[in-house]
């Protein structure tokens, strides 16, 4: 883990500086780092980055865009590791509304957080 988490912020490093810190492949790789920074257990570092990325991308995409949702998720999963089970879940339970709006019902993506929403209760 420690060696994925080491090359993604190399990726993120260079993207930032060819791309912008705001293009939208760098803020991919952002959330790629933060999903790791929770893969070695930097659970603090993880949900920081992951509110960073995910207001870049309200900005950016739209609070609806599927990769704002993902990422909406990922904070919630991260407010879940540090202990905030509460938000996390009602952050869940929002991003599983829209993504049943937005994506459908039966997307990947929803089903994912359905299935993390069942998890949390």
């Amino acid at each position: 883990h420690q060696e994925a988490l080491a090359m993604f912020q190399e990726v993120l490093e260079v993207r930032r500086s060819v791309l912008g810190p705001r293009h939208p492949s760098t803020l991919t790789t952002q959330h790629d780092v933060a999903f790791s920074l929770d893969n070695v257990g930097r659970h603090q570092e993880a949900l920081a980055m992951s509110q960073e990325v995910l207001e870049a991308r309200r900005q950016v995409l739209e609070p609806r865009h599927p990769s704002t949702l993902r990422t909406q998720h990922r904070v919630a999963f991260s407010l879940g590791e540090v202990g905030r089970r509460q938000e996390a879940l009602a952050m869940l339970q929002e991003v599983l509304e829209v993504q049943r709006q937005v994506l459908g019902p039966r997307h990947p993506d929803t089903l994912a957080t359905q299935n993390h929403v069942a998890f949390s209760l």
